[in-house]
This record gives C-alpha cells, sequence and structure tokens, in this order.
C-alpha cells in the first residue's frame, strides 16, 4: 500500500452496499451544524431554555405536529405531559445530549441518558432485562448483533410511528420484523490535532493514512469494541485488502479501548492523526478540543444505528413521542445537523459530509463483521 493508492470504493461482495447522498465538503463540519449544537448546548434550548410554543413551526391545536408532520395525536401528548423519556446509548454523550435538549425544546417532555461504551451497554441492559430490572425506554446502538440479541430476548419490541408507511418505504429503516429500526447513520473517516498538523500537511485520503508519515503518531480503537469500529475494520479490508492494516500496524499504533480515549489522547496530542467517528469528534470539537476532520478522497465509511423501545417505554407515551419525533422531518434534521445521514432519505434533507458514504447491508454483514474482527487481532497482535 503506497500513498499513490487511489482504489475507488469496491462495489462489495456477497450483499448489498448502498452509498448514501451527502454534501460535498472536504471538512465534514459545516458552520450550520456547529453553531446548532452550539445553539442547543449554550443558549439553554431544553428544559429551563427557550419556550417551545415560540416555535412557528410547532401545532398543538391537536396534538404535536411539527412543520406539518403529526408526531403525537391529542391523547399520546396528554398522557405524555409532565413526562421524561430514559434513554440508554453507546453513541457521543455530547451529541446525545443535544438531541435531548432539542427534544425537550420541541415537546416540553423531559430526557434522561445513561451513556456506556457498547461493550458495557450490552452488559448491562441484558443483565438488568434478566431480573426484570430494565430502566431504559429507549436504546441507541451501532452494533447490529447487539441490537439483533436485544430483538430475540425481547428488550426491543415492535412499535408504529404515526408515519410508519414512510419509514417502511425506505431501504434499511425497519430491521428484524420492526423489532427496531436504523435512525440515521454515522460516519467515520480521518481526524487530526490542528495544534501539531497544518491543514496541508493532514492525511488527505486513507492511502496517505497509511504511507508511513504517522509512524509513532498515529492511534485507532480495537475492531471489536464496538459496531462501528468493526464496521469499519471490515470497510477497510473490502475495499483495500487485509495489506490495508498491514501498512496501519507498520505506524506502530497506539490501540485505545473506546472512542473516548482515543479522542482525549488526539486533543492533548498523546497522537497527531486517527481514524474516528466523526460525531464524535464534532462532540470533541464542541467543547473545544483542537481536532479537525477529514473526509478522504477514497470516501467514508458508514454504519447504521440502531434504536428500539423497550417494553417500558411501551408503557411511558413520553418515551413514544421520543421515538416518533426521532423519526419526523425535525428530529432527523437535527441528527443530519450533528452530521450524521438520516435514515429517512424520503425526506430530502442533507446533511454535512462528503458526497457519499459506503453502508455495507449485505446478509452476511455480521459474519463479516465476526472475521473483520479475527483479521484485525491477528494483524495487529491484540490479545484484547
Amino acid at each position: 500500500m503506497t500513498a499513490s493508492m487511489t482504489t475507488p470504493l469496491a462495489p462489495g461482495i456477497a450483499g448489498t452496499e448502498r452509498r448514501i447522498p451527502m454534501k460535498k465538503s472536504r471538512i465534514a463540519y459545516s458552520a450550520l451544524a456547529l453553531a446548532t449544537v452550539l445553539g442547543l448546548t449554550a443558549c439553554g434550548a431544553g428544559p429551563n431554555g427557550a419556550d417551545p410554543a415560540a416555535d412557528p413551526t410547532r401545532d398543538v391545536s391537536d396534538g404535536l405536529t411539527i412543520n406539518g408532520e403529526l408526531i403525537a395525536d391529542a391523547a399520546l401528548m396528554a398522557a405524555a405531559a409532565g413526562g421524561t423519556v430514559v434513554m440508554y446509548t453507546g453513541a457521543s454523550p455530547e451529541s446525545e445530549q443535544a438531541v435531548l435538549d432539542q427534544f425537550t425544546a420541541e415537546t416540553g417532555i423531559g430526557g434522561e441518558m445513561t451513556r456506556m461504551a457498547p461493550n458495557k451497554l450490552s452488559e448491562r441492559v441484558i443483565s438488568e432485562n434478566a431480573v426484570d430490572k430494565l430502566s431504559a425506554e429507549i436504546i441507541r446502538t451501532a452494533d447490529k448483533m447487539m441490537a439483533a440479541e436485544f430483538v430475540e430476548q425481547g428488550v426491543f419490541v415492535p412499535y408504529e410511528t404515526p408515519f410508519q408507511q414512510n419509514l417502511a418505504s425506505v431501504e434499511g429503516i425497519v430491521q428484524e420484523g420492526n423489532g427496531y429500526i436504523t435512525h440515521a447513520y454515522g460516519t467515520y473517516g480521518i481526524a487530526y490535532n490542528t495544534q501539531l498538523v497544518d491543514q496541508a500537511d493532514a492525511p488527505g485520503s486513507w492511502a496517505e493514512l497509511a504511507d508511513g508519515t504517522w509512524k509513532d503518531k498515529f492511534g485507532l480503537v480495537y475492531a471489536g469494541s464496538g459496531g462501528g469500529n468493526t464496521s469499519l475494520a471490515a470497510f477497510q479490508i473490502r475495499n483495500f485488502g487485509e495489506e490495508y492494516l498491514a501498512d496501519l500496524d507498520a505506524l506502530e499504533p497506539r490501540i485505545f479501548d473506546s472512542m473516548s480515549t482515543q479522542l482525549d489522547a488526539l486533543a492533548r496530542g498523546e497522537i497527531e492523526v486517527t481514524q474516528v467517528s466523526f460525531q464524535g469528534a464534532f462532540a470533541s470539537k464542541l467543547a473545544g478540543a483542537p481536532i479537525e476532520v477529514v473526509v478522504p478522497d477514497e470516501g467514508l465509511n458508514g454504519v447504521a444505528y440502531g434504536m428500539g423501545i423497550t417494553p417500558a417505554g411501551l408503557d411511558n407515551p413520553a418515551a413514544q413521542v421520543f421515538y416518533n419525533w426521532t423519526m419526523s422531518q425535525a428530529g432527523q434534521t437535527l441528527l443530519a445537523e450533528q452530521s450524521y445521514a438520516p435514515a429517512r432519505t424520503d425526506l430530502g434533507i442533507e446533511s454535512a459530509g462528503a458526497d457519499e458514504m459506503q453502508v455495507y447491508e449485505g446478509t452476511d454483514s455480521t459474519d463479516l463483521g465476526l472475521a473483520a474482527v479475527d483479521t484485525w487481532k491477528r494483524i495487529f497482535s491484540y490479545a484484547g
């Protein structure tokens, strides 16, 4: 593998590979995205913030309608009034808090969040569910195997939104017989510390990342730490071959067990460049970290983020409103402003990012993911 590598994204193997259009931009963070989330977190658009009734697109005369789309009928909104939704998530806590704050601003309903690393999330949910003490009403994860297990164990239960027909008409949203849904797509690319690396010198492609320049300056997260990093390893093997991982290993990288420790190290300058979730990097940048991201010339890896409702959520009208709102135009627009790609492509919402990202959705994607982790561990001599 050399810096001259120009291999285009491969068409995929033994399954379905989709490319999701996104607004073209080499740097993934738009001014709009950053300003939006800064406004949510710094200007009080939450329980103690702006009056949601001031939004001219919000109609509460008969339930809740935002931008002309029914979120909840009058009976559901009345039942949810004064309530709170409880969410467990493996995604960026800053991004998820911004989502909850906006949800509260638009609905008047409170939200509580517990964020855990993906492996800890699975352990806690399974153990709590086993003794009938699962408090989560909404769970969000990028780990497809975890989501399928939650369906099998009854952690996730079917639920239909007021616009379920719209969701069912979009490829890739409804999963496991409506056991859960894909609510957004996260993106993985390259990030660097702006205090140590000039923009002109930053790697602009996956090839440049692995060309030897960043030896002893690069770090990455263990591929088996969660669905996103597993997907990234599979993406690299599928498009560039196992030798690409060998080239990364030759950089003598620092290996992290979670994205949070990875981004902390990048912000502190312990590493100079990395491959990372744009949504996690977005949150770190929002908090003031000297981080910028690059859309590689060969394209982005995309990973589906799943959301499911639990039996406790079915019993809580506030959780149902949150589920509906997340999949509405209002919720999907906010996710796009955080550099996610909205799952609802029928709405025509553009997302800050690259021309396209590659999402592999073959029926064999789980097996390929497991194989990718095994390959990654072998190449990096990782025993974790």
